[in-house]
């Protein structure tokens, strides 16, 4: 059996709750009237509306100062994130109404780092808030390949004379082992041959178009960095690791830099572009691939 859905109107409204908060916050009535540009009796009909609506004393007066009953403050808290809602889709109503843009789409390599990109969300948000970031994640993938249909901003491996792009990041990948894997106590430089006898982590996307451990290589392929790093860790196998996710590993001797005959660096260099980022005119745009580009430059 379907039940029937309430289509009765609430009788109390947002307005009354957010004049109860403002009540609440600032201490009184007088002084929330002066925070809302509002006459004090208006402050006093709206709480006594909200009160004939719901029912229970939601405030009480200590001294000078109102305060909230039990009550009053269980259904504060319980209607405050609907207030916020509001009031940030009112945010973001005003913006589309100057004709700013609400939300930025955000391609990134697996390899940009983290930290510098959780940091420069969280410095945008502070001064867009109603603008949305949707991350979208990808792996080895070339700036020329974007369809920028889908996508506002991308940073992804750069290609040698890629139009519109700056390189932002260059990312180091090298050659590791747990402290006990045989390749990490060999006492001669290790040559490819030698790699080809132990197995090797491979993370989709990066290794297998290099070609250097091909004929008799052992491979073990990981979707994900985290989880190439965690078998290293476990002396699994041996592989070609992101520098800046590993430091700390290197440092505390969980992972040592193995000898090779040939160096063991492969770099990647990553850069970002958008298609709008060239005129300007996209305030927002312009500032979060500013935040995304000097936020701690790897």
């Amino acid at each position: 059996m379907i039940e029937k859905s309430d289509c009765s109107i609430p009788r109390s409204t947002l307005e009354q709750w957010a004049v109860l908060r403002s009540v609440v916050d600032t201490g009184s009535f007088a002084a929330a009237a002066a925070a809302l540009n509002r006459s004090q009796s208006t402050i006093s009909y709206a709480l006594a509306r909200l009160r004939g609506a719901i029912g229970v004393d939601l405030l009480r007066i200590d001294g000078r100062r109102a305060v909230l009953t039990s009550a009053g403050a269980t259904l504060l808290a319980e209607v405050t994130p609907l207030i916020e809602d509001l009031r940030r889709l009112e945010r973001r109503s005003a913006a589309a109404a100057r004709g700013e843009r609400l939300q930025i789409r955000l391609l990134f390599d697996t390899l940009f780092p983290r930290e510098r990109l959780l940091n420069a969300i969280e410095g945008f948000a502070a001064e867009w808030p109603h603008v949305s970031i949707d991350l979208y994640e990808t792996v080895r993938q070339n700036i020329e390949t974007v369809n920028w249909a889908d996508y506002d901003l991308a940073i992804l491996v750069a290609a040698p004379g890629a139009k519109q792009a700056e390189i932002i990041a260059r990312v180091e990948l090298v050659a590791v082992a747990h402290p006990r894997h045989p390749l990490a106590i060999a006492d001669r430089p290790i040559s490819v041959a030698t790699l080809a006898h132990y197995h090797r982590l491979e993370i989709y996307g990066f290794d297998r178009a290099s070609g250097v451990h091909q004929g008799r290589s052992r491979v073990w392929r990981m979707n994900s960095i985290e989880a190439a790093v965690d078998a290293a860790r476990r002396g699994h196998c041996f592989g070609w690791l992101p520098k800046h996710l590993i430091e700390t590993d290197l440092a505390n001797n969980r992972l040592v830099r193995l000898a090779l005959e040939k160096p063991d660096i492969r770099t990647y260099p990553l850069a970002i572009s958008a298609p709008e980022l060239g005129d300007g005119r996209d305030r927002a745009l312009a500032h979060f691939a500013q935040l995304l580009s000097s936020n701690g430059r790897l």
